[in-house]
């Protein structure tokens, strides 16, 4: 097992959920979606910037940054920028529906442009990070710095994310992906 393999196995998640959110777009987000949409927001705040973005941040790129890695720092400069975009485009998300709650109806406009930008971003910076810095990380750094990271990547979920916290988001999922298909 590779350090980017648990980051990976979490970038299908982050998928999936993002086919998820644009689902819910398409057919016109309504305020019956709003509970479901504020769900969302929290498994994008803590299972996408507070585990994953923490795990890639704290841990692999700081080790590839350490190592020196060829190629890494460019690209990790790029990575850490996206993933500042996905933060604020969140923040976007998060008013609009802020405002959708305040019966603000054109908010509902705002939101699903939001999603649209949101989901083309991390669609191309997941397959641009998997393409880069992750291949860059399968062979540049040893077995025991692979191990090391993924014991990291553990005591995150533990301590930042907490207890149960990653396999309650996998359940929040499924349990959104089931509702969408009925």
């Amino acid at each position: 097992m590779t350090a980017t393999d648990d980051l990976r196995h979490e970038h299908r998640a982050v998928e999936r959920m993002l086919a998820v959110l644009e689902r819910m777009v398409a057919r016109s987000l309504t305020e019956a979606d709003a509970p479901a949409l504020a769900e969302v927001l929290e498994f994008l705040r803590v299972f996408v910037d507070a585990c994953h973005h923490h795990k890639e941040e704290e841990l692999l790129f700081a080790v590839l940054l350490g190592e020196d890695v060829e190629g890494a720092h460019e690209q990790i400069d790029r990575l850490l920028a996206e993933h500042e975009e996905g933060r604020a485009i969140v923040s976007v998300i998060a008013a609009g529906l802020g405002a959708v709650e305040g019966r603000d109806s054109t908010a509902w406009t705002d939101i699903a442009r939001a999603i649209g930008e949101y989901a083309a971003l991390l669609r191309l910076h997941i397959a641009s990070e998997e393409a880069g810095v992750f291949a860059l990380a399968d062979v540049g750094l040893s077995e025991p710095m692979q191990l090391e990271l993924c014991e990291g990547y553990e005591d995150i979920e533990r301590t930042v994310v907490g207890e149960g916290k990653h396999e309650a988001f996998h359940e929040l999922l499924d349990r959104l992906e089931a509702a969408d298909s009925m």
